[in-house]
Parts: C-alpha cells; structure tokens; sequence
C-alpha cells in the first residue's frame, strides 16, 4: 500500500510533508488552540478556589477535548489544512483520490489526533517508522499529509 500511494504520489507530481513542517505547524495548531482556551477560561481560572477546582477541570478537560476536535474536523474539512498547515504550506488529502478529506475522514482524523496526543503522543512517532509519514490518525482516516507549494 504505502509503495502504491507513494508512486501514485509521484504521478501526480506530489510530494509528502517533511517531519520539520509538520512538527511546526502542530506548534503553531497547539499556539491558537491555547489561545482559544485561555479565552475561554480566563474568568474560571481568576476565581478559582479549592472547593471548585475538581470542577473546573472536569469542564476544562471536556472543552479541551471539544474545542481541539472542533478545530481540527473543521479545517480538515473545509479547508483540507489547520492554521499551522497553511503557514506551512502542506494539506491534507484523502490518501486515494488526492483531494481534501470527506466529512467522515475529517471527523475520524480529529477523534484520531486527540487519541494519538493522549497516548504521550505515540501516534506521531509512528511516522518515523513508515515511508509514507502516516500517524495514526492519518491510517486510521485513511489520509496523508503533503507539500501544496
């Protein structure tokens, strides 16, 4: 599979992200994500006391959950690229028809993400170890990251 989607990659004159472009553009996605948070909950954390802790950050890991799904399923399917992809000029695209990512793959692809960084985000480190640069999340949705410029 990987040399079929590799030499269909090449037909196309297409190229896979570098690991460098990817790296940056999850730290600028983690950035905006952060940001949106700290919005979110910058009232909460000034007037948080002991009693209400354990409640806040129940709330707090269920929106971080949400907004970084959101956030990700969103672009992924409009735009078939994340805030930090765009600057980074790579995409995302359905690994057989080369386009931007269905509904379906962008709503598994963002579930995936969450998963892969819940696990001490093994599922990134599962690209070194493939020709295709595929993480988790990228299997899983059946999809892979390449170069747009």
């Amino acid at each position: 599979m990987n040399n079929e989607l590799l030499e269909r990659l090449h037909r196309e004159g297409l190229k896979l992200a570098s690991f460098e472009k990817r790296i940056i553009a999850y730290l600028v996605d983690f950035f905006v994500i952060s940001v949106i948070l700290s919005f979110i909950f910058v009232d909460n954390l000034a007037n948080t006391n002991y009693e209400n802790a354990a409640d806040l950050t129940r709330k707090m890991i269920i929106t971080v959950f949400l907004v970084n799904f959101l956030y990700h399923f969103i672009f992924a399917f409009l735009y078939g690229a994340s805030v930090g992809k765009f600057l980074c000029k790579i995409a995302i695209v359905d690994d057989r028809l080369l386009d931007k990512p269905n509904l379906l793959q962008s709503a598994i692809r963002a579930i995936m993400r969450n998963v892969s960084e819940n696990c001490f985000m093994l599922g990134y480190f599962w690209a070194f170890g493939n020709d295709s640069r595929k993480t988790w999340q990228d299997y899983v949705a059946k999809t892979v990251v390449i170069e747009v410029a």
